[in-house]
């Protein structure tokens, strides 16, 4: 086996890697957003969404409990912040991988003419619709849970005033707003290193071009 077929057959398991981390990532972002769906039913009628989160775990029960508001509350905050830091974990594998399978991609299109489904291909004219997904995945989702959750931190402090309770909510709801920041400041930058790793593309595909 040469070097082109055991770099090919690293791509492609790479490549299944990240599309099983991508699968992973896609169901937790789904989870987090039932999750801050219901912070969000707090807001608007607390005990609704106390006993819509009360009938979800025990859906599955063959011997339904019954859980108060004081421990389905900080369950709420924690379940948010759990699956948080998987889409997170998720997300910045699969960006990173991304970068790597570029660099393989760089070096079999050396032997391999065109080789770059997720390189160039996947950089350049991209159309509007999916850079409006992207736009929603990296800004407004972010930022309406950073905005569900203060809110509802606040509101919790307004109807129950302080107390221990709040203190362990405000922790959990600290930690959420810090991941929350860190993953817009990550992914973000990352768009811009797209750009530049665009433009580069773009340089060295002209340079082969010249010197064909």
């Amino acid at each position: 086996m040469n070097e082109l077929e055991l770099l090919y057959d690293h791509y492609k398991d790479t490549y299944e890697l990240s599309k099983k981390e991508q699968k992973l990532r896609n169901k937790n972002f789904i989870v987090l957003c039932l999750l801050e769906a219901l912070s969000f039913l707090t807001l608007l009628n607390t005990e609704k969404a106390y006993a819509v989160f009360q009938h979800i775990i025990n859906i599955k029960s063959e011997n339904p409990i019954e859980l108060g508001d004081s421990i389905l509350r900080p369950l709420l905050w924690v379940l948010v912040l759990y699956v948080s830091i998987r889409y997170c974990q998720n997300t910045i594998y699969v960006e990173r991988q991304y970068v790597y399978i570029h660099n393989l991609e760089e070096k079999i299109s050396g032997s391999i003419k065109g080789f770059n489904r997720e390189g160039f291909n996947y950089l350049s004219n991209r159309p509007f619709v999916l850079k409006f997904i992207h736009i929603f995945y990296t800004w407004i989702s972010p930022l309406l849970f950073i905005i569900i959750n203060t809110v509802r931190i606040v509101m919790e402090f307004k109807h129950l005033g302080w107390g221990s309770y709040l203190l362990f909510d405000g922790s959990i709801c600290i930690l959420i707003l810090t991941l929350s920041i860190s993953y817009m400041c990550f992914i973000n930058g990352k768009s811009d290193n797209d750009k530049e790793k665009k433009n580069k593309i773009k340089k060295n595909a002209k340079t082969k071009r010249k010197k064909k």
